[in-house]
């Protein structure tokens, strides 16, 4: 794979390289593509797209490009690459795409091309590139798709960043069981199965990491076991970084958790198939119930403690002033959101970028910065542990429940029965006032039970280490 793209990228001014999401085109270039490369090339690799327009940070990469072969010592260069990783991208902006395709053209139409460009997309955007062909006639000509790892390509992947680091030992006959553990259909079940790299780096990785403190330093089949294998280690991953207890400073305060596992929802379309987000978008969507059992009394408080932001939220005549009255509407009704959901809702979304569950690209468009999954992958996952922390709550709110009324119901009536002793007329006689008071306690109870009851309870029980079972 890597000569067939080195050969064309060599003789080709525009080379549009393509693969299905997860299947390790950004890990290709700066693992393969990108070091081969600069064995003989100047190479500039851009994958931001939302600071400028994108024809602009082309001209700018080309400009740097064209500095750099000027001021190259070398004696023997080939033609500078240009590196424009997910490319995809810049459809997801509100650009005017002529301008792109007039740039590229520039390039790609000529005889003698400044530089040679290498163009990477997601294959469910390769429709989009078709525009393109009214501008560059050969646009088409020179395609490639990238397969997914084969079983050598994941052997290797497993076996030789250790190997070639050399501070912990690895068994061959690890890399097969990864490798059959890490096998996965795509998101509809089309064409054959695969390992996705990104997956594949975490599971290495928190081996790597027990292996150096194991006595043994050796990743093996073994250890690998006693951490349950793939699918164990992945929800760790996810449950160590929502975790709220378990460092002094964690990432995400229980706060952030409800909001979280309430915002995960939106974050794909179908199963396997990520979302492309705003903040003012996410905030349309949500929806009380979609942050459980406890959301209205973690909402109550953390709506009240966010602030503002200063964020565009749309027109202002259509705000809804009350966050927790915006939530319960239907999303079809709603206007810009109250700017302290739009806080809360922003400040969760950050905790998710910096944890690597989420991707941000920085928009110059109205709607601000545009957040998607960082893999496919994490989208069941992410959604299984909503599922299993609202399973959670319930059960700690319900076993807490049984506890107060057996202990406010049943130990008063026990201690009347012994009081009154075998005398039936005595027993029912004192029931009858201790009734109507337990009516009384209960109709005020039921008044206040929000606010001194269940509010505070849950917004205590939403707190602590989620077993991971």
């Amino acid at each position: 794979m890597l000569q067939e793209v080195a050969t064309r990228v060599q003789v080709s001014p525009l080379t549009v390289l393509f693969a299905r999401s997860g299947v390790g085109k950004s890990s290709f270039l700066s693992c393969r593509f990108i070091p081969h490369a600069e064995c003989t090339s100047n190479v500039l690799y851009l994958n931001e797209w939302g600071q400028q327009t994108p024809n602009a940070a082309i001209d700018e990469a080309i400009a740097n490009l064209q500095s750099a072969q000027a001021n190259e010592s070398r004696p023997i260069l080939d033609m500078p690459v240009l590196v424009l990783d997910q490319f995809e991208d810049v459809f997801k902006f509100s650009y005017d795409l002529n301008e792109l395709w007039d740039k590229l053209a520039e390039t790609a139409n000529v005889s003698e091309p400044k530089v040679h460009i290498l163009l990477v997309m997601r294959e469910e955007w390769l429709g989009a590139w078709g525009d393109a062909s009214d501008y560059i006639p050969n646009a088409w000509n020179s395609v490639i798709r990238m397969p997914p790892l084969s079983v050598s390509e994941v052997r290797n992947a497993v076996l030789k960043p250790p190997r070639a680091e050399a501070s912990v030992r690895i068994e061959d006959a690890l890399a097969i069981e990864l490798g059959n553990d890490l096998m996965k259909p795509n998101a509809f079940g089309l064409g054959g199965a695969y390992v996705e790299p990104g997956l594949l780096q975490l599971v290495c990785r928190r081996l790597w990491d027990e292996a150096h403190r194991s006595a043994s330093a050796t990743m093996s089949i073994e250890l690998y076991q006693s951490l349950g294998r793939a699918d164990s280690i992945l929800r760790g991953f996810i449950w160590d970084e929502i975790d709220d207890s378990e460092h002094d400073s964690p990432r995400f305060t229980a706060v952030n958790r409800v909001l979280w596992c309430g915002i995960t929802r939106h974050l794909v379309i179908v199963q396997g198939v990520k979302a492309i987000c705003t903040i003012e978008g996410l905030c349309r969507k949500l929806r009380l119930e979609d942050l459980g059992m406890a959301g209205e009394a973690v909402a109550r408080v953390a709506l009240e403690n966010v602030g503002t932001t200063s964020e565009p939220l749309g027109d202002p005549s259509s705000v809804t002033s009350d966050p927790l009255s915006y939530l319960r509407s239907p999303p079809e009704t709603r206007g810009g959101p109250p700017s302290s959901l739009f806080t809360w809702v922003q400040a969760t979304v950050d905790k998710g970028v910096e944890a690597g569950f989420l991707k941000r690209q920085h928009g110059m468009t109205s709607s601000g910065d545009l957040y998607e999954l960082t893999h496919d992958a994490l989208g069941p996952m992410l959604q299984q542990f909503s599922v299993e922390f609202e399973s959670w709550v319930r059960s700690r709110w319900y076993k807490l429940v049984g506890v107060l009324l057996g202990t406010i119901i049943g130990l008063p009536l026990l201690a009347l029965l012994i009081a009154a002793g075998g005398d039936g007329l005595g027993q029912l006689l004192l029931m009858i006032p201790i009734i109507g008071l337990y009516i009384g306690v209960f109709i005020v109870m039921r008044m206040l039970y929000n606010a001194i009851f269940k509010f505070p309870i849950l917004r205590r029980l939403v707190k602590g280490k989620i077993p991971k079972v």
